[in-house]
């Protein structure tokens, strides 16, 4: 579908019928709903008839509790005897009499769309059900039909319409078995394209506010008292059955299965092969039973195997194709003639719903890729044979059943990120577009002493959440429900959290409301409408809740039906696969990847777009904001996670095991520890300690990552003998604490007759700069994101330790002193929304500064945000508020001291630093530091 086609429209009880069905005759949405808006004139309900008699795009349609009639369920009837795209109808808690349901009875034995059918809580009696059961005995392919079960002498009509419906179902199976194996086989052979149905859930909040013990609930796991911290994230596989699809059946509620332990199993086709093929089937079928002209010719000069495809499928009929069915056969191969089927009646009927909705007009790859007149296979016949065989029965029988389940289904990849702090700088590196948040917050905090602590958590998520994906879904959850400890007294019910007044403070502190309007409503309680879930994991109170809006969620982003080639889930499946061995790869080069795309027809380009979806969906790591990044592919994620946060941990929380002390100690890394811990210093020796038994090779991976992505910069001060690593988000300790430097290491005086005169020195400039220098100011905005400062000074550090004669840096997470040289130095503070420099007004090389951290913002701005330009430069002079500020361009033109000297050049026409910043990559920039 086109970018301006809209997935759902929501028409509120306060706003006009006609002005719903009018957005839906004009938007064409995919679903529609006009729940709870009461029709007073039956025109409305002719309305909506006429709209959907030639709609191509509405599959679900809901009118429940709108006051519909029999008069209306008539309407309704005669749009469904027309449409063909129409395939979940809902209109329960309405007036309909036994009358309507035969209306709607009679259109069903046409109908060979629908799919669901809800007509539960109105008037309607047996006689009404007995008319439904016997339209299903024409009607093969509805699923679902919903209707009253608590009425008197009503269990033997709805027993009788649940076997109809089961022998319906086994119908359909015997029917489709040898059809579906063979075009399954096809798929699996020649390759295709078709929706991967996967998403990703990322998890974040507060430390210990219950964030792993509610993923551990959402994939049924059992309650655990007792959870270690996270160390770093924890990534967790799911697949969630009984969505709301072809097959959805009411009488099952969402389920999700924990899939984590087999994440490495490398097969990535299987299910989207068995959604290929069950979509040519149900074509193929409808074809039959339609009776449309048999041969049709297929253009398929827009279409390849190995890029999404097109939502408009050109099919046009000719002379020529009318001929007879053995001239046709020696003319096109059978696999051909399929396809021409499966894509006319994907146009004619929109039966292939699921394989072709949504669909934006900016598909991966479209223009990069050739088509050839001979494709590759995708597997050969002995693995096709074994994928198949996953799907056989002890019998030998093809499980349509199973098959069915897993197409309907969606893979979800849980990523539970660690809540300590000191992992945030670490985080920012993972958070996607493509996902769900899920944001977890301890309801005992927000009614007790922690509120305000608590309120600061929420606020920085959802401020970083909006910094990295400014339209992705997110859902807010309190835990520990089960605690009730609040300070609210109901009768003899001691301390009950009043949900209402969370709600409340929420609302009214965070603004939610107006500041992010996707977060996901909660109106399934007796509370009203709340902005957060409410769950006990204990307990199990309001987990399924969770899961079933967590999957209609899921259900409902466009990515998830993105059709992909099967050659990309292929080439996945190699490239996680070692050469010789079934060993699951941790990383590998872009130049390997991009020669095993090559055997299955995916160019360069396709290989790009190829990883950035992967990386979107959290399924590879692949950072592109330099050459040396992008050469690396990292397909173990975890993996990655797990040594980062080897470096990046919490001794408070993460500490080492004494078998691990009593070998530093025999090792003589005792020093080494307490140097990382007080001062985020790291020695190459314990690196290695840390690593274990890792190969050199992916120690030294880390450490080349970690200076790209600005996580550690080298330490080249005090006259190290060993090579020394700054990792910035460990720094906990102040820097001028009982004003004195460190006793770790001695810093060079320089003068000073002692390390305390030297610090009351410092302390004396810095005073001096605040009351009345000039501040260059990166200004967030909103909110500083988590990393930025730590990055700002993993680069200080590098220029500074290049000059053999600057002074050790003095360090700590909010403020820093960093000298370039014997004099020159720069002192950084960072602030809530900005991070403001200061420099001595007699530095002739402080306007250097200006664009080397100018540069190193874009480059941050594209590591982190995608090129989304997150900070302005500003210029500040003391004593004159944030409002007050320059400009980069007018601080320029007024040449303030000492960023813009006066014996600055102009920009580009000599040896500036701008030039030079300019003329050199930044990537080369960071390797030269």
């Amino acid at each position: 579908m086109d970018d301006h086609v809209i997935r759902e429209i929501i028409v509120e009880p306060e706003q006009s019928f006609e002005a719903g069905v009018n957005k839906l005759v004009s938007e064409g949405a995919a679903r529609v709903s006009f729940e709870g808006l009461q029709i007073n004139q039956n025109e409305a309900v002719f309305l909506v008839s006429h709209a959907l008699k030639n709609n191509s795009t509405c599959t679900v349609l809901c009118l429940r509790a709108t006051n519909l009639d029999d008069l209306g369920a008539m309407a309704i009837a005669n749009t469904l005897g027309e449409n063909g795209t129409l395939t979940h109808l809902d209109i329960a808690d309405n007036r309909l009499s036994d009358d309507g349901l035969a209306a709607i009875a009679v259109a069903l034995r046409k109908n060979r769309s629908l799919l669901v059918l809800d007509v539960q809580d109105n008037k309607h009696t047996q006689t009404g059900v007995q008319a439904l059961i016997h339209a299903l005995k024409v009607n093969k392919t509805i699923v679902s039909i919903v209707v009253n079960r608590n009425d008197p002498g009503s269990s033997i009509s709805t027993d009788e319409l649940d076997r109809v419906l089961i022998e319906n179902k086994l119908y359909r199976e015997a029917k489709t078995k040898p059809l579906f194996e063979k075009e399954f086989k096809d798929v699996l052979k020649y390759g295709d394209q078709g929706p991967w149905k996967r998403a990703k859930l990322m998890v974040v909040g507060e430390g210990r506010a219950g964030k792993t013990a509610t993923v551990r609930s959402l994939i049924g796991r059992s309650f655990k008292k007792k959870i270690k911290s996270t160390v770093g994230a924890a990534i967790n596989e799911s697949r969630i059955y009984n969505l709301p699809g072809d097959d959805y059946d009411h009488r099952n509620p969402m389920s999700w299965n924990d899939l984590t332990n087999q994440l490495n199993t490398h097969d990535f086709t299987s299910k989207t092969a068995g959604i290929i093929a069950r979509e040519r089937v149900k074509s193929i079928l409808n074809y039959r039973e339609n009776k449309k002209p048999k041969y049709y010719r297929f253009n398929r000069a827009a279409s390849n195997r190995n890029q999404p495809v097109d939502s408009e499928m050109n099919i046009s009929r000719s002379e020529s194709n009318l001929q007879t069915r053995n001239s046709q056969s020696s003319s096109h191969t059978v696999r051909e003639r399929v396809r021409n089927v499966f894509n006319f009646f994907s146009q004619k009927t929109g039966s292939t719903r699921r394989l072709v909705r949504d669909q934006s007009s900016k598909n991966f790859g479209e223009s990069n890729i050739k088509a050839k007149k001979h494709d590759a296979l995708l597997l050969s016949d002995d693995e096709m044979t074994q994928r198949l065989s996953k799907y056989r029965r002890v019998d030998g029988d093809i499980d349509i059943n199973g098959i069915y389940e897993t197409n309907e289904s969606i893979d979800v990849t849980i990523w539970d990120y660690g809540g300590q702090k000191v992992f945030y700088t670490m985080h920012h590196l993972f958070l996607t577009e493509y996902g769900i948040y899920l944001l977890v917050f301890n309801l005992k905090d927000i009614v007790g002493k922690k509120v305000k602590e608590s309120l600061d958590y929420l606020d920085f998520w959802l401020s970083s959440i909006k910094l990295h994906a400014p339209c992705a879904p997110i859902v807010i959850v309190g835990t520990f429900f089960e605690k009730r400890t609040g300070v609210f007294n109901v009768g003899k019910t001691k301390n009950n959290i009043d949900l209402k007044r969370v709600n409340h403070t929420l609302e009214k502190e965070l603004d939610l409301s107006f500041r992010l309007p996707q977060i996901v409503r909660n109106s399934s309680g007796a509370d009203g409408d709340l902005s957060f879930f409410p769950i006990s994991n204990k307990t199990g109170y309001g987990v399924q809740v969770l899961q079933t809006v967590l999957g209609k969620v899921l259900s409902q982003q466009e990515y998830v039906y993105k059709n992909v080639p099967l050659t990309w889930m292929r080439c996945l499946e190699l490239i996680s696969t070692g050469s010789d061995t079934d060993t699951h790869l941790a990383h590998i080069t872009f130049d390997q990847v991009r020669e095993i795309g090559a055997t299955l027809d995916i160019n360069t380009k396709g290989v790009e777009d190829m990883l950035e979806f992967f990386h979107e969906l959290g399924v590879v790591v692949h950072f592109t904001d330099t050459a040396a990044l992008k050469s690396v592919v990292t397909l173990n994620s975890q993996w990655l996670i797990d040594n980062l946060a080897k470096l990046i941990r919490d001794d408070k929380y993460h500490q080492f095991t004494k078998s691990e002390q009593a070998e530093m100690e025999k090792l003589g890394l005792a020093e080494d520890i307490k140097r990382m811990n007080e001062h985020a210093l790291v020695s190459q020796d314990l690196i290695y300690f840390l690593f274990g038994h890792s190969h050199d090779d992916d120690v030294q991976f880390f450490l080349d990552f970690g200076r790209r992505m600005l996580l550690l910069s080298d330490w080249k001060f005090d006259n190290q003998q060993e090579r020394m690593y700054l990792v910035p988000s460990l720094l906990q300790q102040p820097a001028f604490k009982s004003s004195r430097i460190s006793k770790l290491w001695k810093p060079k005086l320089w003068g000073y007759s002692s390390a305390k005169d030297e610090a009351t020195e410092m302390s004396t400039k810095v005073s001096f700069l605040l009351k009345f220098g000039v501040a260059f100011v990166l200004d967030f905005g909103e909110t500083l994101p988590v990393g930025i400062y730590e990055r700002i000074i993993c680069v200080a550090v590098g220029m500074s330790g290049e000059d053999g004669n600057s002074r050790t840096p003095v360090l700590n997470p909010s403020r820093s002193d960093i000298w370039f040289g014997a004099v020159s130095f720069l002192h950084i503070e960072k602030g809530k929304k900005s991070i403001h420099m200061y420099a001595l007004p007699e530095d002739d090389s402080a306007h250097r500064y200006v664009y080397v951290f100018k540069s190193i913002m874009r480059k941050i701005e594209t590591s982190l945000f995608k090129g989304k330009s997150v900070a302005e430069i500003r210029f500040q002079v003391a004593g004159e508020s944030a409002e007050e500020r320059y400009s980069f361009e007018e601080a320029r033109k007024m040449k303030l001291q000492p960023w813009f000297a006066k014996g600055e050049l102009e920009r580009g026409t000599g040896n500036t630093a701008e030039s030079i910043i300019t003329k050199n990559d930044v990537e080369n920039f960071i390797q030269d530091l």
